[in-house]
């Protein structure tokens, strides 16, 4: 009879204890089932950004291939008009003129006939020399800033 009576005393605890179980059971379930939705939202999201710089990047390299093919053609019709040799020259002479060809050195030193006051005009043509080159340095490297 006691065993009984400790039984029914003890049996609150245990039906809490097996309700307790069933909430922990279905806790783990919902966190399993968040945890995959979150991870199939991420996976989705992440291909559609993955999409777009596909795309993006496909746009850009259909725009260089047809500024290419312009330019190209473009190229071709100026010399089938003018001839090779005078597109060329016409070319050359436009990059000289946008500074992308140097046709005249940086420094040029003479030297004259014997003599100390040619060998005095030698020096001084060295040193401004010298000193226009250090200027022309400067102001490419100004350019570049």
């Amino acid at each position: 009879m006691e065993k009984t009576k400790a039984q029914a005393d003890l049996q609150p605890a245990l039906v809490k204890a097996e309700i307790d179980v069933q909430i922990a059971s279905q806790q783990k379930q919902q966190a399993i089932v968040l945890a995959e939705g979150k991870g199939q939202s991420t996976r989705l999201e992440q291909e559609g950004v993955a999409a777009g710089i596909e795309a993006v990047g496909r746009a850009e390299g259909e725009k260089v291939r047809a500024i290419g093919q312009a330019t190209a053609e473009a190229y071709t019709k100026q010399a089938l008009a003018l001839g090779q040799t005078p597109l060329a020259m016409i070319e050359v002479m436009r990059r000289v003129s946008e500074g992308k060809v140097k046709i005249t050195p940086d420094v040029v030193v003479g030297g004259g006939g014997g003599g100390d006051s040619s060998n005095m005009s030698g020096v001084l043509s060295a040193f401004m020399a010298a000193l226009m080159a250090d200027k022309l340095a400067a102001r490419e490297t100004a350019k570049k800033s």
